[in-house]
């Protein structure tokens, strides 16, 4: 396939396969050996993994691997859904953005509108299409904030739902930020403990204890709660971390617990 340009009646336009292709178009295509192809419209092609270029003539599909980036035209319903959600009428935003996600797959604006949805879904408090939503963004290119995941986690810690919290977890360990994992690992030790298994939950809190020092905020809450789970286990380990949160957070909450038990 070859893509050339050329300038007709003070229009550029670009050639595939010998169609002629307006560059005034909104959708605008930019091939990987710097050709730009403009054209009415652009779709993609799931089946086959190609854009479908319109062109007089009929349509031409450019396969994924030969393209570097898309300008695609703002989908008027997009302003509308924005509005919605910040007057926060999230439930009206919803089907809004749905539409969009599900017509501009692989079109840019599935990742900006699934970006909206997945704020919806948590604002709405449903941890289940929030979850659907979040997979969705990070198919199509997207990323979700840290501190969404944490309010997701969050959900789901409130719903019980102890199985799909220590699996999504677990699935995002090892990445983020050392104050981020840190805090991943004592939802999952916290979960682990409301499931009744202490032996997974102290091995979490433990990870903490020796693996993130650094992490300040949740140093205290790690080490009173696996000095507690040490002593009922009878493991002398557990008077060391209590000394330990005594010494260094002598001023924080757990410190006032932890002297308390003592």
């Amino acid at each position: 396939m070859i893509v050339s340009k050329s300038l007709l009646a003070g229009v550029c336009v670009g050639v595939v396969g010998g169609l002629a292709l307006p560059v005034l178009a909104a959708n605008v295509i930019t091939l990987k050996n710097g050709r730009v192809i403009s054209a009415p419209t652009i779709e993609w092609r799931s089946s086959t993994g190609d854009y479908i270029v319109a062109a007089e003539g009929g349509a031409v599909p450019i396969p994924l691997a030969q393209v570097a980036r898309l300008n695609i035209e703002r989908p008027a319903e997009f302003d509308q859904a924005i509005g919605l959600v910040k007057s926060r009428l999230f439930r009206q935003a919803v089907p809004l953005l749905e539409g969009i996600v599900s017509k501009y797959k692989m079109l840019n604006w599935d990742v900006d509108a699934g970006k909206w949805l997945v704020q919806c879904y948590l604002e709405i408090n449903d941890p289940k299409k929030l979850a659907t939503a979040m997979d969705a963004l990070v198919a199509a290119g997207g990323t979700v904030p840290n501190n969404t995941l944490m309010m997701y986690w969050k959900m789901l810690q409130k719903a019980g739902d102890v199985k799909r919290l220590n699996r999504e977890i677990t699935r995002t360990l090892g990445t983020g930020s050392p104050d981020f994992v840190a805090t991943a690992y004592m939802m999952r030790g916290n979960a682990y403990l409301k499931d009744g298994d202490e032996a997974s939950a102290l091995a979490d809190f433990l990870k903490v204890v020796t693996l993130f020092k650094n992490e300040k905020a949740v140093q205290p809450e790690a080490l009173f709660t696996a000095a507690d789970l040490l002593d009922k286990a009878k493991d002398p380990r557990g008077a060391d971390l209590r000394k330990v949160l005594m010494q260094e957070y002598k001023n924080s909450e757990y410190a006032t617990k932890a002297a308390a038990v003592k």
